[in-house]
């Protein structure tokens, strides 16, 4: 059987979910099931039944795609047009309270999805209908940024409804929506919020679709030979993938967050306490990464010359040298991602230590943002004063929530001080991710 992926998208209305599952279905060249519009249909056909709740197995329902648009038929009538009324779409939520009336759209949806790969939205999918898909996503706004998008989508549609008039309807939607006990709406605790308020539809619909990816595919192989590249890039991306294919099998590698991981210039910092840190930090980036390491491993004939073909760069002295920031500075300029450990040196109790101020300088030079990452199960691998790595264990790697320079330079015109609360925030982001026990 052909194997399928199922992208949920839930979240309240007008939070864009119709327009950003359009978006990303086409995107992945899967097939958009369109959960509001079976709701439609049903309050449509129920709206001329005599019964209030009549029998639902009745209620027969297709979807028809020509040239790549979507059909809604109700027998052979279609009812695309007729089920975007306004009056409809209030019904729709009323009628959604039934708890006969969820199951019937659920098994309409599972129907749809069976042997093909879909992005479905709606209020319960992730969290009721499909609760096993590979992709849930929760998207939301702030009530005034709904209202503003539905109002403007009515009036398109000739609707003469005021805004505030729009805005209590969303309000009162909401309620139902999340009170309601048959499969209120709810954030599935493994969905990736996305929140859509400052947001362009384009940047909602890449971002699911870089997760969706990053999920679907192996992701190393893709990097791998997923591009054109010069020498030095493939043999960094055969380093990569070897690496990946070891971690795996000796300590069931897994990567946390990506969700948080940011695009361009960026400082990558993660705890230390382990040998088997920089290599797992290494597979674990989704991009490019550059490295420091002390000058005196490469005057190893053979790391001497593969060193440098893998974006590790000779320092000398710690992370607080002058040159060190420097060079590293210049690095982030170029718009480079590096990985630093905060801490200076590895841990000796598996603790975070107190990290020190360089990378709140280098922050604050290079105006970027700073991921913090907590490396958990490597201390127990290989920890500080063993002379070989306990195999079979499990590492994995989790990316918190970047901190931005910017945001701290708004706050205070006091750099020194701004610097100081940035390290302390950067020291609690990481001691607070990953703290999962993950070696047994």
């Amino acid at each position: 059987m052909k194997k399928t992926f199922c992208v949920a998208i839930d979240g309240p209305s007008g939070s864009g979910k119709s327009t950003v599952a359009k978006g990303v279905a086409s995107a992945l060249g899967f097939f958009h099931i369109d959960s509001g519009a079976i709701y439609r249909s049903l309050a449509w056909w129920m709206e001329r039944q005599t019964e209030s709740l009549p029998n639902l197995d009745c209620f027969t329902y297709h979807i028809v795609e020509k040239e790549g648009k979507f059909f809604h038929f109700i027998g052979d009538i279609d009812v695309t047009v007729e089920i975007r009324a306004p009056y409809i779409s209030q019904r729709s939520s009323e009628i959604a309270r039934y708890s006969q009336v969820r199951k019937r759209v659920n098994e309409l949806q599972r129907e749809i999805a069976i042997g093909r790969s879909v992005v479905i939205e709606g209020r319960d999918i992730g969290s009721v209908v499909f609760p096993n898909a590979q992709i849930k996503i929760f998207l939301t706004a702030d009530i005034d940024e709904r209202a503003r998008r539905r109002f403007e989508e009515l009036k398109l549609k000739g609707s003469l409804n005021p805004l505030e008039e729009v805005k209590n309807d969303l309000i009162e939607r909401d309620e139902r929506d999340r009170t309601r006990e048959d499969a209120p709406l709810i954030q599935s605790k493994d969905a990736v919020a996305i929140d859509t308020t400052n947001m362009t539809v384009g940047e909602v619909i890449e971002k699911i679709v870089t997760l969706a990816k990053i999920e679907r595919a192996p992701r190393f192989w893709k990097l791998l030979v997923g591009e054109q590249r010069s020498g030095a890039q493939t043999l960094y991306k055969i380093v990569v993938f070897v690496t990946y294919l070891i971690y795996r099998a000796l300590y069931r590698f897994e990567i946390e967050g990506l969700e948080n991981y940011p695009e361009g210039a960026a400082i990558i910092a993660p705890n230390h306490s382990s040998f088997l840190d920089p290599p797992a930090m290494g597979v674990a980036c989704p991009h490019e990464v550059h490295c420091l390491a002390k000058a005196y491993l490469f005057k190893n004939r053979i790391l001497g010359w593969a060193l440098p073909r893998i974006n590790t760069h000779p320092v000398m002295g710690d992370g607080s040298d002058l040159g060190v920031l420097k060079k590293i500075a210049e690095f982030l300029h170029q718009g480079k991602q590096v990985i630093i450990f905060p801490e200076g040196s590895r841990s000796k109790d598996n603790q975070v230590a107190p990290l020190k101020r360089g990378i709140a300088l280098l922050a604050s030079m290079a105006k970027c943002k700073v991921v913090p990452v907590k490396i958990t199960g490597a201390y127990e691998a290989w920890p500080r004063g063993k002379k070989f790595p306990k195999l079979w264990g499990k590492i994995r790697v989790t990316f918190g929530k970047p901190l931005d320079w910017k945001d701290y330079e708004i706050r205070s015109p006091n750099k020194k001080e701004m610097q100081i609360l940035f390290t302390k925030d950067l020291e609690e982001s990481i001691k607070n991710l990953g703290v999962k026990e993950v070696f047994r």
